[in-house]
């Protein structure tokens, strides 16, 4: 996973925080947004690897909206971390979204095993 250049886009702050401490350290570049507007001119000015975002619905753009925006354009897995399941994770999954549960434990073990997947293939050239 140290291969990995990762953009976590998560409104709410203490998903935020367990997410990073999930992924501190385990990865070469971890930037963490609040929203999707702040996210935008970082995707425009740097090439992730992953894009780590849930799909709520804060004021201004959802985790859903930006995957609608970049679907095609930009070459990184999204991942999307859910509450619950609904129509939108369906539309995101079939988008290309890989879907993770948010773990109340904050291990987040589903998100870092998900990682671990794309850096493999990533470092085995696919």
């Amino acid at each position: 996973m140290h291969n990995l250049r990762v953009l976590v886009v998560e409104d709410n702050n203490d998903d935020r925080i367990l997410v990073v401490r999930a992924l501190e350290g385990k990865v070469s570049t971890l930037d963490v947004t609040s929203s999707v507007e702040e996210a935008m001119p970082r995707l425009s000015s740097w090439r992730y690897d992953v894009i780590v975002a849930d799909l709520s619905r804060p004021p201004g753009f959802s985790g859903f909206d930006l995957l609608k925006i970049i679907a095609g354009s930009i070459d990184a897995a999204f991942i999307v971390l859910l509450d619950d399941e609904d129509e939108e994770v369906e539309q995101a999954v079939a988008l290309g979204a890989v879907r993770v549960g948010k773990e109340l434990d904050g291990r987040m073990a589903g998100l870092v095993a998900a990682l671990e997947q794309i850096a493999a293939r990533k470092e085995a050239g696919q």
